[in-house]
């Protein structure tokens, strides 16, 4: 889809309908880290859509990860 992590990143970050078509991206282990999920779970919570992948990213050991899904969890 797209080349590098930090494009991935980036096209996440961007508000907009853009977003729903990235959402399956969340089922997918990280390339290097894990930002692009990060700035995904913000998107979602931004543009009010839910994330598909929420339950199995709770089980990842990354504090970047679970900040981002409790400010999700505190918006539901």
């Amino acid at each position: 889809m797209y080349g590098t992590e930090s494009i991935r990143a980036e096209v996440v970050s961007q508000p907009g309908d853009r977003v729903e078509p990235l959402v399956s991206l969340q089922s997918e282990p990280p390339l290097v880290t894990w930002a692009v999920h990060v700035r995904l779970l913000d998107a979602c919570r931004k543009s009010g859509l839910r994330p598909l992948a929420a339950s199995t990213l709770r089980e990842v050991d990354n504090l970047d990860l679970a900040v981002a899904l409790a400010v999700l969890d505190d918006r539901a």
